[in-house]
Parts: C-alpha cells; structure tokens; sequence
C-alpha cells in the first residue's frame, strides 16, 4: 500500500463519514464507497492502492467507521448528559 493511498483514505473518511442511525448504515456505505472509488479515480491514485489502504475491503472499514462515528456521537451525548 502506498502512503499516498493510506493518507487519502484517513483524510476522506474524515471529510465524509458521519454518524448515521445502525438502519442506515448498510446504505450509507454503499453510497460512501462509489464516491470514494470515484474520488480516488480522481485523485490519480490505483484502485489496487486503495484497496490495500482499506485492508482488501473498502465496504468493511466503511462500515466500520460508520460505526466509529456512531459510537463518539454516543459517548459525546452520554457526556453531555452528565454534566
């Protein structure tokens, strides 16, 4: 995997993943990968790289930092509560 890829993936994920509700997260991940594919065709960076940087699944770590965004707004509201 390419740095380049690494960089672009942690950077766009950043920029797009947002918290969604557990029953939208199977369609927000479809929807997150086609744009992540074509940004990376834009970006001039391999397909192949950007599988690497995805771990060989891009469906999978999106749906997992679906869920990652999901858990920080809990714990973020579980906070807020407290004080």
């Amino acid at each position: 995997m390419s740095e380049r890829a690494r960089e672009f993936l942690d950077l766009w994920l950043s920029q797009h993943v947002k918290a969604v509700p557990e029953t939208q997260r199977l369609r927000e991940t479809v929807r997150l990968a086609a744009m992540c594919r074509e940004d990376v065709v834009r970006a001039g960076i391999p397909m192949e790289e950007l599988r690497a940087a995805a771990g060989d699944d891009l469906i999978r770590s999106l749906l997992a930092a679906l869920e990652d965004a999901a858990n920080r707004t809990d714990v973020a509201a579980s906070m807020a509560d407290t004080l």
